[in-house]
């Protein structure tokens, strides 16, 4: 691989400055399939960059595959040679490395999964890919991750924080904050991203480190990777949104020093990292009535998103009631939980339920991050509910059969699903009652 060094490049073996180290930054277009050939791009990189002492080096995504369709997947199963690979790479040049691997999820499916490969050779995944991009076929061959965390990094005599995002997940400003307000002044972003929307890349990594006063480091490759042609830029933004200068650079790689401690005094100027205040947090306005849930979800529905309903009497809230509508919320994009009134519970389970009223019930409901909007219903069944908003999504118990569920052949011919959720805590509001009274008697 050509070693085209910059004009005013540093020398080999120089030193950085106090409160800087030095980001690698390898973006080699992968070959499909070719894990001999993409390895050794990685190698040449690798040593490429040695002579200037990065102390972490920012791979493309899927650097040893390219991107997989279905059939593909299996790939994944070949993981552990590829990690050996990457450590003996990393023990032999000194740098630490982050890039994407597919990770076995399954007989079918894998993560696209992120992996931090130290100095000495270990490698440990520290995130899965959430924002899957169904174009390019991602959504047949992944399974989307569900969180992301910022991890500690530790780079010669630094100490800072830093969090990981994949290609499509720029898009998702609120991913990138995420990890802000987990303290990272680093976003380290492995991409394949198309030459067709460059300028979009450009702009977005500026933008996240903009509003995030951080760092945003990003490879993405120049040159093709079987079908899909890719123009950069591989770069990495300083909290202003100016791009920083390498201080070494070949065809594939560059070397950038980056003067951590400007995350730090940005933020110190004015900080943009306070969470949202009671115009957004106040949960009391997801309780909304019929009509007003219906003018709320016609927006929603227009650019694209996904109603998911469920409904019971929630009387007194246990991990089984939030890990079930954790579950649900995962099936769309929006949660309406439909709640029976008193009289509703009353007519169901008896004159001595509900415990709770409905207020106070719909009350902790709101409070659950999980859920979009509550709505009460006074009849025995939501049917009337389900009728005027038609949810992409039914979701309901797994101790209910689906042609017992109501509103399942509504939702079925409307084109939409039944999902059934398994209660995992083998709790229940009657089995609560029942300690409570127990407890009262001793």
């Amino acid at each position: 691989m050509a070693d085209e060094k910059q004009k005013g490049a540093l020398t080999e073996g120089q030193t950085t400055q106090a409160g800087s180290f030095r980001i690698g930054i390898a973006a080699f277009p992968p070959v499909p399939g070719d894990l001999e050939a993409n390895i050794d791009h990685l190698a040449r990189a690798a040593r490429s960059m040695a002579p200037f002492h990065p102390g972490l080096v920012l791979l493309p995504e899927l650097w040893a595959t390219g991107l997989l369709s279905h059939r593909d997947a299996r790939v994944a199963r070949g993981i552990a040679c590829i990690l050996d690979e990457l450590g003996r790479v990393a023990r032999e040049t000194g740098a630490a490395f982050v890039g994407t691997l597919p990770e076995p999820a399954g007989r079918e499916h894998a993560y696209n999964t992120t992996f931090f490969t130290t100095s000495d050779g270990t490698s440990r995944p520290v995130y899965r890919k959430v924002h899957l991009f169904a174009p390019m076929g991602e959504t047949d061959v992944f399974t989307p991750g569900t969180e992301a965390r910022a991890m500690e990094l530790r780079i010669g005599s630094m100490t800072f924080h830093a969090g990981c995002l994949t290609c499509f997940d720029m898009r998702f400003p609120e991913l990138a904050r995420h990890l802000a307000y987990q303290g990272a002044t680093l976003l380290l972003v492995s991409a394949l991203w198309p030459a067709a929307r460059k300028m979009h890349l450009e702009a977005l990594a500026r933008a996240r480190a903009i509003e995030n006063q951080c760092f945003v480091a990003v490879s993405n490759p120049r040159g093709r990777s079987g079908e899909l042609e890719l123009a950069g830029p591989s770069a990495v933004v300083d909290p202003t949104g100016n791009a920083v200068e390498p201080v070494a650079k070949g065809t594939h790689w560059q070397v950038v020093e980056a003067d951590i401690s400007l995350a730090p005094r940005a933020r110190a100027a004015f900080n943009t990292l306070s969470p949202p205040g009671a115009w957004l947090s106040m949960s009391a306005r997801k309780l909304v009535s019929h009509q007003r849930l219906v003018e709320l979800l016609g927006p929603r529905r227009a650019i694209g998103h996904r109603v998911v309903f469920t409904n019971g009497c929630f009387d007194l809230i246990h991990p089984g009631h939030v890990e079930y509508l954790e579950e649900a919320r995962g099936l769309g994009d929006i949660l309406v939980v439909g709640l029976n009134s008193d009289a509703s519970v009353r007519e169901i389970k008896g004159p001595r339920r509900p415990v709770n009223p409905e207020k106070d019930r719909a009350r902790v409901l709101c409070g659950l991050q999980s859920v979009d909007y509550v709505t009460l219903f006074h009849q025995p069944t939501p049917l009337e509910l389900i009728e005027k908003i038609v949810p992409d999504v039914l979701v309901k118990g797994a101790d209910w059969e689906e042609d017992e569920i109501v509103g399942a052949q509504l939702v079925r011919a409307a084109g939409g699903r039944v999902a059934r959720i398994p209660f995992r805590h083998g709790t229940s509001t009657t089995d609560t009652i029942r300690r409570i009274i127990r407890l009262q008697g001793r």
